[in-house]
């Protein structure tokens, strides 16, 4: 009944034209640092930065900016050429002058925002209309009907602190309850379950219980996603969703025979539903490119296969496409971060695949 409420609604709502969408608004953007100066904003305040470019800068870059003073320094995950990360605001002068960078713009953390908003994601599958009928996410009792396998979630996030259940960690043959503010996961979670609050945004299904299980570190391994599916296993009557925003170049390297075993019992018996993202070729981060086929675990038979959806509500160029994805949904949304704050542009089928995730949580 779940899988058939899912597709029933997420087709109706990939159908939907821009006019017929009224729910929630649009997010606003404040406004870019033009110097450390701007807004009386200290020099030593963290913000979000975006660092854009034409020709891909050397790997030591990254590095360099981390030692630098940056922190959560990463390639963006999207159709954008961009690095993106948290720099003392201060640094926003020198980091403009960065000679190959055609576009540095800097925006402020504002820990708690005065206001709500919404993402275009938000009101492309019609949340605010599933909410009106008061399907807000089931709160999972003891612990929650999601299971998100990332790289962890910061459990104290304002937007998240009364959604998340528990944290496991299985990172390493790890099998400990310790919450990890994972930079990857976090941001997952945020588009899945931020907390309706009066404050930052507000996710698909605002009041579903999730567990945040850990099974990638800087990269993700079959032994540790072995180990979380197994939590997963042994918790069927709590867990109706698994969300794996994981994704790899395809091909031959499939998932072993023990990790589709393990997808076919819970799909099959255990009537739990599996989303994985589609893959984000050319931006991925470990050389994939938009001719591989699609990401292993959304090529199994027992996931349902998620690709991302612009903004113009077309296919997002450069991603991994094949046969087996499903469904597609909207990414480059606004999300948590595992700062405690807000971060915006977060790009690629990670992010498209929470907003199926959430979808068949709502009418349990």
């Amino acid at each position: 009944m779940r899988r058939i409420f899912l597709l029933s609604l997420l087709f109706g709502l990939g159908a939907c034209e821009a006019d017929r969408i009224s729910d929630g608004s649009a997010v606003t953007i404040p406004p870019a640092i033009s110097n450390s100066a701007v807004a009386g904003i200290p020099a030593t305040q963290m913000v979000s930065v975006f660092i854009h470019f034409d020709d891909e800068p050397p790997a030591v870059f990254r590095r360099s900016l981390e030692t630098a003073g940056g922190t959560q320094v990463r390639r963006a995950m999207g159709p954008q050429k961009m690095i993106m990360g948290q720099f003392p605001a201060g640094a926003m002068e020198a980091l403009r002058r960065i000679p190959w960078a055609t576009e540095v713009n800097g925006y402020p953390n504002t820990l708690r925002p005065a206001t709500e908003t919404t993402s275009w994601g938000f009101n492309y599958v019609r949340a605010g209309s599933a909410h009106s009928l008061g399907y807000t996410g089931e709160t999972g009792g003891v612990r929650g009907p999601v299971a998100i396998l990332d790289n962890g979630v910061y459990e104290d996030h304002y937007e998240l602190d009364a959604n998340i259940n528990e944290c496991w960690d299985y990172v390493g043959g790890n099998s400990s309850s310790n919450c990890y503010p994972g930079s990857h996961g976090t941001p997952v979670a945020g588009v899945l379950a931020a907390e309706m609050n009066g404050a930052g945004i507000r996710g698909i299904a605002y009041t579903v219980g999730f567990d945040a299980i850990r099974v990638c570190d800087s990269l993700c391994s079959w032994t540790d996603l072995h180990d979380g599916l197994s939590r997963v296993s042994a918790y069927t009557n709590y867990y109706d969703v698994v969300n794996l925003s994981l994704g790899d170049c395809g091909g031959e390297d499939l998932p072993p025979s023990e990790i589709e075993y393990q997808l076919q019992d819970l799909w099959e018996n255990d009537n739990v539903t599996i989303v994985a993202a589609g893959g984000n070729g050319d931006y991925s981060s470990t050389g994939c490119d938009a001719n591989d086929p699609v990401s292993s675990l959304a090529a199994s038979p027992y996931t349902i296969a998620v690709s991302a959806l612009d903004t113009t509500h077309t296919y997002a160029s450069g991603y991994q496409y094949g046969s087996e994805i499903d469904l597609s949904a909207p990414h480059d949304v606004p999300s948590t971060n595992a700062s405690g704050s807000i971060s915006y542009h977060y790009r690629g089928t990670s992010y498209a695949t929470p907003h199926v995730s959430a979808a068949p949580s709502l009418p349990i």
